[in-house]
């Protein structure tokens, strides 16, 4: 009998017989080995009809190895008077069966009667369960919850063996849902967690050490990793008892390692040794869609795209269909069927829009755009190729509506300390919001003929890395041009150079001047004193716009610059209702830490500048940002990233970006003079405290790309509101640098200011701004 059948007969026997202390139920719970406690237990029902005379053959028809009959006496417990653990027993056997819903629903029966019981290694083994069925399901939230709660019931009742198992759950999840650093971390615990000669365990890590390997782009090594797994597993021989999923796991690995190496027989020898761990009747979807690649990778394309057709007609998770579609696509392109491509690359986008649409149903189960961006890239380059710049700016759009959502998620996983914790309190974090995410205006993509419409003569320069090219879709006087700017990695290299060096020269052959040839020629440009939005990807956010050489002038002496997420972040803010006059209401707070004193001289002189006072110290509380309307934010303190996403530090907790998209109406301007405010973990200008705010309803948001020195912060600021921040912040923020610019500041000391938004008059064209008259 097993150690939890053991273990319920005795709490049965704990819990006492009622006056049946002797007699058929006692003889059965007194019996000696399975063929005789079932027997016992057997006649003891018909005499009681007692559920734990039930219960107990059912343990010792399962240690018997009768499966079908131990079921059948569960069956005969009515589920109210079930002992904790015979839950669990039902769901182990449901599985075995494949009825995957009756498992889980057996699962989350026992976790109560469990707690009740004090059964703490109970718990663990039902929270791994259930927990190991929504990893299996891609429902990574659920998955994490239950592997969390499973680690501390293991710890409380100090199983090592429990442990390792929760701690390899939560590696999987955090692998599967993109945290690799996390994982890594996890990993390390489990190794150092492993007995010696534990052969099934150490196979185990190497599988998961191999599978991040090839996640990190690191094929040899994870080749090296998967390759002794392999052999360690093939010397301990069938008896160490390793599961056929496991084996299965790191031979397709090695497929995926050999593929990546262009090594396709070395791929197809996998593939046979896969193959040789799959049960009768089973046939993992994994298995044909790795038979399609080495097809494929074989030169046999009809045979790799006959594969994932018939896949398609399945009914798939959705991790999967994506994945499916897009590799159909992918050949279907390159056999010359663009047409066909081009719809399984649409299929794929919408089943990742789908997914997001089923956020608050599984909130991490589509983390990060990054792994799951290419059908958009493949789908916006055919488009462009085919000279369609309307098809190419709704793809563009989409997916950077599904970047809007990952990026925040990826802010969130920044925290290096304490990876349980802080995936606890991630979790915790997106389960609020990422509902409020999904449901801001800026990430409900119009389609592009409207966006245009709502845009009207305003210009957007809107940049997208497209595979290995830049592209640039221009839309200025109301019409869109398409352009290739040229190879991203090439362009890569000239913003790192120039970003390393804010203040090296321009002239001709600079890396400052050979980017502005590229990024903003002067053929696609509105005329000069127009405002120009930039819509940024890739390594371009880190670049500041306005100290771009246009010829002999910089972009900014030219024209009035804000940033943008997206094209549909300006057109959701032209359409945001009109906030108070900035006179009727400002909020400065400063200091709240009291350990900024730059900070609470800087709040001082800009309250004195608004005629407001500030709220300084233990006084810059939260509940500050949500009393009433506010038309100016003006903030001066500590901000961060962590295991909640992007935080403002007050003086009685943090502000996350979930809190900023909760407030009941968004300060007009946002003023953030806080240390690289504009900087996120994103592609895009997504997942910074300053894209909460605009995210969140503010029309304009001032923030800063990298840290300043406190004296040179306090001197923007102030000439920022001596400009006329407070009511035209993107026409201030030019004044200011045009002026610093003409006197000849370096430009690390001004241009790492932009302004997210810049959004002035709704509803009306933008007025151009005479550069004579502020050059003069």
């Amino acid at each position: 009998m097993t150690k939890l059948g053991r273990f319920l007969l005795l709490l049965l026997l704990a819990l006492g017989c009622g006056g049946e202390g002797s007699g058929p139920l006692a003889e059965c719970l007194s019996a000696e080995g399975d063929e005789a406690t079932l027997a016992a237990c057997g006649r003891a029902f018909e005499a009681t009809a007692s559920p734990r005379a039930a219960a107990a053959a059912a343990w010792a028809a399962q240690g018997l190895g009768r499966n079908d009959e131990a079921l059948a006496w569960i069956e005969r417990v009515p589920r109210e008077k079930q002992p904790a653990g015979l839950p669990s027993l039902a769901a182990s056997l449901y599985l075995a069966q494949g009825d995957t819903a009756a498992a889980k629903a057996a699962y989350e029966l026992d976790l109560p009667l469990l707690a009740a019981a004090g059964d703490r290694a109970g718990e663990a083994r039902a929270h791994y369960g259930r927990g190991f069925l929504a990893w299996r399901e891609t429902a990574y939230g659920v998955a994490l919850e239950h592997f969390e709660a499973g680690l501390a019931a293991a710890g409380a009742a100090r199983d090592r063996e429990l442990l390792g198992l929760q701690l390899q759950g939560l590696q999987g999840v955090l692998s599967a849902v993109g945290d690799l650093d996390g994982a890594e971390r996890m990993l390390e615990r489990v190794e150092a967690w492993l007995e010696p000669d534990d052969v099934v365990r150490q196979v185990t890590v190497l599988a998961q050490r191999g599978s991040l390997l090839l996640d990190r782009k690191l094929p040899v090594l994870a080749q090296q990793v998967l390759d002794r797994a392999s052999e360690s597993a093939a010397a301990a021989g069938p008896s160490a008892g390793f599961e056929p999923r496991l084996l299965r796991a790191i031979h397709l690995n090695l497929v995926r390692a050999a593929l990546d190496l262009g090594d396709p027989a070395a791929a197809r020898r996998n593939l046979d040794l896969a193959e040789r761990e799959v049960a009768a009747g089973e046939r993992p979807v994994s298995l044909d869609y790795y038979a399609a690649l080495v097809a494929a990778a074989s030169g046999d394309r009809s045979a790799a795209v006959r594969r994932l057709r018939a896949l398609l007609t399945e009914e798939l998770p959705p991790d999967w269909a994506w994945l499916i579609e897009d590799e159909l696509g992918r050949q279907l392109e390159a056999g010359g069927d663009r047409d066909g491509a081009r719809a399984a690359y649409r299929r794929a986008i919408g089943v990742l829009e789908a997914m997001r649409r089923d956020l608050v149903a599984d909130d991490l189960k589509a983390w990060l755009l990054e792994s799951k961006r290419h059908p958009f890239e493949a789908l916006f380059r055919l488009e462009a190729e085919a000279g369609r710049p309307l098809a190419a700016l709704d793809v563009a759009e989409r997916a950077k509506a599904r970047s809007f959502l990952d990026a925040f998620v990826r802010s969130a996983q920044s925290e290096e300390s304490a990876p349980l914790a802080s995936a606890a309190t991630r979790f915790e974090a997106l389960r609020g919001l990422l509902p409020r995410l999904a449901a801001a205006p800026v990430v409900q993509p119009r389609p592009a003929a409207e966006l245009l419409a709502a845009i009207g003569p305003r210009s957007v320069l809107s940049y997208f890395r497209a595979e290995r090219d830049l592209w640039l879709l221009a839309l200025v006087g109301g019409r869109l041009q398409l352009h290739r700017i040229g190879p991203a990695a090439a362009l890569e290299s000239l913003i790192g150079t120039a970003v390393a060096d804010p203040d090296a020269p321009r002239g001709p052959g600079s890396a400052w001047a050979e980017l502005g040839r590229l990024l903003v020629p002067v053929r696609v440009l509105p005329p000069p004193g127009e405002p120009l939005w930039i819509v940024a990807d890739g390594a371009l956010v880190e670049l500041p716009f306005a100290a771009l050489p246009v010829g002999s002038e910089l972009l900014v002496t030219r024209h009035r610059l804000a940033s943008l997420p997206s094209v549909n972040a300006l057109a959701a803010a032209l359409a945001a209702p009109v906030a108070p006059d900035p006179a009727s209401s400002a909020l400065v707070l400063g200091d709240p830490t009291e350990d900024l004193p730059a900070a609470a001289v800087e709040a001082r002189e800009v309250a004195a500048q608004l005629g407001v006072r500030p709220l300084l110290g233990s006084e810059a509380r939260r509940a500050t940002l949500a009393a009433g309307e506010r038309s100016l934010l003006h903030v001066a303190a500590h901000t961060g990233a962590g295991a909640e996403g992007p935080w403002l530090q007050l003086a009685d907790g943090r502000v996350t970006a979930s809190e900023v998209l909760a407030l009941p109406r968004a300060p007009r301007l946002t003023v953030l003079a806080t240390c690289a405010a504009a900087h996120g973990p994103s592609r895009d200008l997504w997942g910074s405290l300053g894209a909460a705010f605009l995210a969140g309803g503010s029309r304009s948001v001032l923030a800063s790309l990298w840290s300043l020195e406190d004296s040179e912060a306090r001197r923007l600021v102030a000439e920022f509101y001596a400009a006329g921040g407070a009511t035209e912040p993107a026409a201030a923020l030019a004044r200011l640098q045009r002026a610093a610019a003409l006197v000849q500041r370096p430009p690390s000391s001004w241009a790492s200011l932009v302004i997210f938004g810049g959004v002035e008059e709704p509803g009306s064209p933008p007025s151009s701004l005479s550069r004579t008259k502020e050059e003069s």
